[in-house]
């Protein structure tokens, strides 16, 4: 089990605040994740490009987790009992500022 993770079985409310601060040095704003995506584009390594795919979209209010993840795994299934889990598209539901992936003339980066 990863450090950030140890005595969290099920991420939740009630524990969120611990996790969020475990993982605080990873944490990374729009515009930088921009730059990355950018750079990433520009050595033309196409497989890593999808590593900048968003995966998971957690609301902590609405008490609902949503993945996009790639791989087989079901995130999804290992909510809170009082969550809804989903796999769905939910880049809609992102504020347009905080979408890394659309640059600043308004272009999706992943669509290019």
């Amino acid at each position: 089990m990863e450090p950030e993770r140890k005595g969290i079985k099920v991420l939740s409310s009630e524990n969120a605040e611990l996790f969020l601060q475990r993982i605080e040095s990873y944490k990374a704003d729009a515009a930088t994740l921009l730059k990355l995506f950018e750079n990433k584009i520009e050595s033309k390594d196409e497989e890593d490009v999808l590593d900048f795919r968003p995966s998971f979209l957690v609301n902590f209010d609405q008490k609902t987790f949503y993945s996009l993840f790639p791989e087989p795994a079901s995130f999804e299934e290992y909510v809170p009992r009082d969550w809804k889990g989903t796999y769905e598209d939910f880049t809609g539901l992102i504020p347009k500022i905080e979408k890394y992936w659309v640059n600043k003339d308004g272009e999706n980066l992943f669509e290019l």
